[in-house]
């Protein structure tokens, strides 16, 4: 087994024949296809042959997507990094392509992010490369922000296979200049994750942004809050407005997300209530039952 990068939380590798029963968790999830054309694969040999694909690669371009292991566990978490794309794309070819695709489960924890910062500094400080593209649906809201987020510029959109794409660009000082920035305040928090409502929900819908506030109707938020503290979900379910019953569930991000700045440091130093908030859907996973009710 041949390591490529170890990250903070990451070891990054090559893809070995063994990785099918984490590539097939992978890639039979329609959630994770949602923008990859929704042809998730619905047999272990299709797996396999991805696997086999992608060990040519490393023979035949040196390069290729690899396996994404989680350092603490050793459980299979995706994949990441470079392809050579031989085949003509948005009239390009024969160009290096980045690309990283997670297990559901490790979705919203910033993974994304570190598995392609290490990628792009594989490429530019180990391969010498100029520039590296990448692209994305443009629907797919997590994505273009991980590709904007780590330094890529965005070029145009076009049209691939009927769906309409976002194509990107970054070369060696972009990065570079990405990484003098100041860092973002990094959200250390693994969950479970819980939000508070009124609203009589499923598992599996989505809360959205772009709706009016609970709390102040008159107010249209831009995010979705929730919080680690399934205490602090329940008082948030009993300051909801509307006559529905307080109601708890456990949610799960589908994308980045960060400190709510309404308490963090204004109201409380640091984050000690683990409130959060998104521009991007919260998946509901379940509805919590045997929390405590606070008296708002």
């Amino acid at each position: 087994m041949k390591i490529l990068i170890e990250t903070e939380r990451l070891i990054l590798r090559e893809l070995l024949p063994t990785d099918v029963d984490g590539l097939f968790e992978l890639d039979a999830d329609p959630e994770v296809h949602r923008y990859l054309g929704g042809k998730s694969v619905t047999g272990k040999e299709q797996v396999v042959a991805v696997i086999n694909f992608i060990r040519q690669q490393y023979a035949d371009h040196g390069i290729g997507r690899w396996a994404i292991i989680d350092k603490k566990t050793g459980d299979f978490v995706g994949w990441t990094g470079l392809k050579f794309v031989t085949e003509p794309t948005n009239r390009h070819q024969n160009y290096y392509d980045l690309g990283y695709r997670l297990i559901k489960r490790y979705w919203g924890k910033g993974l994304a992010t570190e598995t392609a910062v290490a990628s792009l500094q594989y490429a530019f400080e180990k391969l010498k490369l100029r520039e590296v593209y990448a692209m994305a649906d443009c629907e797919n809201a997590g994505s273009n922000k991980v590709l904007k987020k780590v330094g890529f510029t965005f070029i145009e959109t076009f049209d691939l296979d009927g769906t309409p794409h976002n194509w990107y660009r970054i070369d060696k000082k972009e990065f570079e200049n990405k990484k003098m920035e100041p860092a973002s305040t990094d959200v250390l928090d693994n969950g479970p994750f819980y939000h508070g409502t009124k609203a009589d929900l499923k598992v599996g819908d989505l809360l959205m942004p772009g709706f009016r506030s609970n709390y102040r109707p008159e107010v249209v938020m831009n995010h979705i809050y929730f919080t680690a503290l399934v205490a602090g979900a329940g008082l948030a379910a009993a300051l909801a407005q509307g006559e529905g019953a307080e109601r708890v569930y456990l949610v799960e991000p589908t994308g980045d997300f960060e400190n709510d700045p309404n308490v963090t440091d204004k109201k409380f130093p640091g984050n000690p209530t683990r409130s959060y908030r998104s521009r991007l859907p919260l998946r509901i996973v379940a509805e919590v039952t045997d929390w405590v009710r606070l008296t708002p």
